[in-house]
């Protein structure tokens, strides 16, 4: 320390001289908050102003009265720099409990402004905070430093075999290459590293690590393909199945779940011949389900394109029954067309052998309600009426019985 002959005093820090100032210097360090301000501070609302204006707690309460007496001399305040240093050293405290990270900050200028970099400012501010020579340190010494346990536990899965303990693991290293005697070194509680020997012992981790990570990324892998495998395989035996048995509901079904398959299963010969053997089965549902309507209702027009449609297709995989009865009912309902227009005919013929044998056709169609057949029945009737009639009178002109003939 040097002291000048004036009010004023350096000391040669480590970062650098630091001058201070003698005037006023022992009263600062007694500076005290005014005791008014103080209690207004204690009253506040806020939990944070109470604690640190907090009333100091009194002294001697036991000690006998002359003691109290003197040190009621004195006074009980705490200065700026007692509160200033007992709150630091409260902060020491927890910072000792913690693993802190710091960040040194530095000012690039002294303008305060962006992209103006001085490097002498720079340089200056990095040697007054040590950090040129805490790195010179770690270059030259051993600055990473790991406790046996965590040494062990982090670098083990290098080491061929099972590393038990640290001086097993160490020897498997050294065998390897991976570290030497000089660079890694075992101490008392710690293993001590230089920093180029810790850089390549993580990458080697690393490697490790990696090494490990695609044999359980294999392994698991390859669990899931065989389940995966498994589930295949039966969604492929169902849809085999349902393509035997011409199901749609499960060709539908398990179509849907061969979209899990590879590929969605496209290139499969089960999911192809599913596919089509669905829309088949669909197209001949829809034309079945056209016949049956049809059907239902007698309409000469929709049978016949129902049956067009059905026949359209070739040999229906399903059952024809529907389509029997589709053609069945068109030859009867032209059959049925065709006997009454042929009762139509007759009538307006009035042959009668003509009306009897037509009249025979439709009975056996059950054209019992029909029109013509009534017509056709009634004029059987007249015409038998009036052929007995005409006989009557014609033997009566034979007899010449006038009686008879009247």
């Amino acid at each position: 320390m040097f002291i000048s002959p004036t009010i004023h005093f350096l000391v040669k820090h480590y970062a650098g001289p630091v001058c201070y100032l003698v005037d006023g210097f022992l009263e600062k360090s007694k500076d005290t908050l005014h005791g008014d301000i103080a209690a207004v501070l204690r009253e506040s609302g806020q939990p944070l102003m109470k604690k640190l204006f907090a009333a100091p707690k009194k002294e001697g309460g036991d000690a006998p009265p002359s003691r109290r007496k003197k040190k009621s001399n004195k006074s009980g305040k705490k200065t700026l720099g007692t509160q200033f240093k007992e709150q630091l050293a409260d902060l020491m405290k927890r910072l000792n409990t913690t693993l802190p990270h710091f960040v040194r900050c530095f000012k690039p200028n002294h303008a305060k402004k962006g992209d103006i970099f001085t490097a002498q400012m720079m340089l200056e501010q990095l040697n007054y905070a040590g950090l040129l020579e805490v790195c010179r340190i770690r270059q030259i010494g051993y600055p990473v430093r790991r406790d046996f346990a965590q040494f062990l536990q982090r670098y083990r899965c290098m080491a061929p075999g099972d590393s038990k303990d640290v001086d097993t693991l160490m020897k498997g290293l050294n065998t390897l290459g991976i570290t030497n005697a000089v660079d890694c070194v075992k101490g008392k509680s710690k293993i001590f590293m230089r920093n180029k020997q810790a850089q390549e012992l993580e990458a080697k981790r690393e490697d490790s690590l990696s090494a490990v990570v695609i044999t359980i990324q294999k392994v698991a892998r390859s669990f899931i393909v065989r389940i995966k495998s498994k589930q295949w395989k039966i969604i492929l035996d169902k849809l085999e199945k349902a393509t035997a048995e011409k199901n749609v509901e499960d060709l539908e079904h398990y179509l849907r779940q061969a979209s899990d398959l590879p590929n969605h299963g496209v290139h499969l010969p089960a999911v192809i011949g599913a596919q089509k053997l669905n829309g088949r089965l669909k197209e001949e549902y829809r034309i079945t389900q056209n016949l049956t309507d049809a059907i239902e209702s007698r309409e000469l027009n929709a049978l016949l394109s129902a049956i067009e449609v059905a026949e359209a297709i070739g040999t229906m995989i399903t059952s024809t029954d529907k389509l029997t009865e589709a053609k069945g009912l068109l030859d009867r309902i032209r059959s049925e067309k065709k006997c009454k227009s042929d009762l139509a005919a007759a009538l307006e013929k009035r042959d009668k052998n003509e009306l009897e044998t037509l009249c025979e056709t439709a009975e056996k169609l059950e054209l019992l309600e029909c029109a013509e057949y009534n017509q056709a029945v009634a004029l059987l009737e007249r015409i038998s009426g009036e052929e007995e009639a005409c006989g009557l009178l014609q033997s009566a002109v034979d007899t010449e019985d006038l009686n008879q003939i009247r």
